[in-house]
């Protein structure tokens, strides 16, 4: 969704090819947005295409609270060198005379076909909104 705001990105083919330089300056700008989705999705939501659009809008909300309900752990670390990486996996406690162990991560996962009705429309709806499949030089 973010790459669909360049023109350039919107037009490539799959066979197409993209000169070094660009293909460079894209990827420096992804970097940016590293492997935290929530900042990604931030992001998304500053492109005016996407805030001028009820329906994305509503996805880009639903699709935070998915990431911050089943992938994100159930604390908040108190390490001044916290990281999203770092984050991502469940804080883990131990029972000693016990022998045992466990985290507070969530047992069960979102069922994948809510996930998939989640995607289905968004799909269709950014294709609307940048009209790529519709543009003859995507085809």
């Amino acid at each position: 969704m973010w790459l669909c705001k360049f023109p350039e990105c919107r037009s490539v083919k799959c066979g197409d090819y993209i000169e070094p330089k660009k293909r460079k300056e894209i990827s420096e700008q992804l970097k940016k947005l590293g492997h935290n989705l929530l900042t990604t999705i931030e992001e998304v939501q500053k492109i005016p295409e996407y805030q001028d659009d009820p329906l994305i809008s509503k996805f880009l909300k639903r699709l935070q609270a998915l990431i911050r309900t089943d992938y994100f752990p159930l604390y908040t670390p108190t390490s001044k060198s916290w990281t999203w990486a770092s984050s991502r996996y469940p804080i883990r406690f131990y029972d000693d005379p016990a022998k045992e162990g466990k985290s507070d991560a969530l047992k069960s996962y979102p069922q994948q076909w809510l996930v998939r009705r989640l995607f289905d429309p968004i799909k269709k709806q950014v294709d609307q909104t940048w009209r790529i499949t519709s543009n003859p030089s995507f085809l």
